[in-house]
């Protein structure tokens, strides 16, 4: 099993890929993905397809609360950690 920053790194690296408006430096476990715009609507579709591939298991969308893909902090602590 992975630690929390590699599972963290593991979506940081995801997001970097998939959007070409945050550059490697720029990008921290806590900047905002959907307020800066670094990921669209189509893009968050994508990764909640990607973070059901890592966990192994499909989720309900409707379980699915706002601000959860806010950050990568607030993607692993919903999906992989426990909720602060």
């Amino acid at each position: 099993m992975k630690t929390e920053q590699e599972i963290k790194e593991v979506l940081r690296q995801w997001v970097l890929t998939k959007s070409k408006k945050v550059t490697d430096s720029e990008l921290k476990f806590d900047t905002h993905l959907l307020e800066t715009r670094i990921l669209s609507s189509l893009h968050v579709m994508e990764l909640i397809l990607e973070v059901e591939k890592m966990k192994g298991t499909r989720f309900n969308l409707k379980n699915i609360k706002p601000g959860v893909f806010n950050s990568i902090d607030t993607i692993y602590s919903s999906f992989f950690g426990s909720p602060a």
